[in-house]
């Protein structure tokens, strides 16, 4: 079932229609009273008089601006393609691309209100939103992080597998809720190892108080300066937060050089034990690694290991390292997505 709602007679474009099929409002999530707002306002005939049609912009454009659920609509010539299951404008002998910012991202569709026979045209078509590629880095000891913007979201990839996305942050927001439930302290001194995308970093900063101190080591300079002007927003700013404070430095070296310092230690650094991006990572998750990390933590301390699949080896390693071991498995998405596990270990 389709809604139709008309332009008002006389419009710069008199005799336009825009078409929402229902297969492109399910696919687009809208809430069901966005939705029934919508075919309500079709039904009263909302675009048809009171002024309410479309108007146009000095390059032709038109713009609905003045319909509640479809403000942002606007319609451009364009490649005519399919019709069915998704928006469809028809103007009198053109082919018409549309795009609904705000509302729904609509497909490209063509109908002509004309008696020209018309060419076989596909079922179905979606509009495709490209990755922009917005930064890259060189990783050291070789490789490149390329970040790319896709539609609101961000993502880092490496070697074309993607490593984090501004869509995908449940696991590493409870690594810090697992720790620092594990822990019980208000006011601890915390090191993330990693910054990320922020996500782990916003959670724990969410978790303590105003006397807390989180620090996070972070090796790459290009990380720290996109989570400042790129994709910080994504996870609420967290460096602009007094209490945060970054080390550019290698988690490693920064978990070796002291003793006795901190209350938790957060460890998201290349996918986990299983290294992706650095082979030197390796040395973190390793035993002399983990005994190191033993002597940072404060007695009742607690180094907390995200890990992007499950490792009965490290599991095992953990356990020897003087440290009482709960395994998690959350998924990426909190309630969805692939499993990820988290390790948590209270310094004996």
């Amino acid at each position: 079932m389709n809604v139709c709602v008309r332009a008002a007679a006389g419009a710069p474009i008199a005799g336009a229609e825009v078409w929402l099929g229902a297969a492109a409002l399910q696919q687009e999530a809208l809430r069901r009273d966005r939705v029934a707002e919508l075919l309500r306002l079709a039904k009263a005939g909302t675009g048809s008089g009171g002024g309410r049609g479309p108007v146009t912009d000095a390059k032709g454009c038109a713009t609905f601006a003045k319909v509640p659920m479809l403000a942002g609509l606007k319609v451009h010539a364009a490649d005519a393609v399919g019709r069915d299951g998704g928006a469809q404008v028809a103007l009198p002998g053109a082919a018409d691309r549309v795009r609904c910012d705000g509302v729904l991202r609509c497909a490209i569709l063509r109908s002509c209100i004309s008696r020209a026979p018309r060419r076989q045209e596909p079922r179905s078509v979606r509009w495709v939103i490209p990755h922009e590629l917005v930064r890259t880095a060189q990783i050291p000891g070789g490789g490149e992080l390329r970040c790319y913007r896709h539609d609101d979201a961000y993502l880092i990839r490496v070697d074309g597998i993607e490593l984090m996305s501004s869509r995908v942050h449940g696991s590493e927001e409870e690594l810090a809720e697992l720790a620092l439930k594990r822990l019980g302290r208000t006011s601890p001194r915390v090191l993330i190892g990693g910054l990320g995308m922020g996500y782990t970093l916003a959670r724990t900063l969410q978790l303590v108080d105003e006397h807390a101190v989180v620090e996070v080591a972070e090796i790459s300079p290009e990380i720290v300066e996109w989570n400042r002007d790129v994709f910080g927003h994504c996870a609420g700013d967290p460096l602009k937060d007094p209490r945060a404070k970054v080390l550019m430095s290698d988690v490693a070296e920064r978990i070796g050089s002291v003793n006795g310092l901190y209350d938790a230690m957060l460890l998201d650094v290349d996918n986990g034990p299983n290294g992706l991006v650095r082979p030197d990572n390796d040395r973190i998750y390793s035993a002399n690694g983990l005994e190191r990390a033993h002597k940072a933590l404060r007695p009742g301390g607690v180094l907390a290991v995200w890990s992007a699949r499950s490792d009965d080896r490290f599991a095992d390693r953990l356990r020897r390292g003087s440290f009482d071991v709960v395994e998690h498995r959350v998924r990426a998405r909190r309630t969805r997505g692939p499993v990820r596990t988290i390790w948590v270990g209270a310094r004996r």
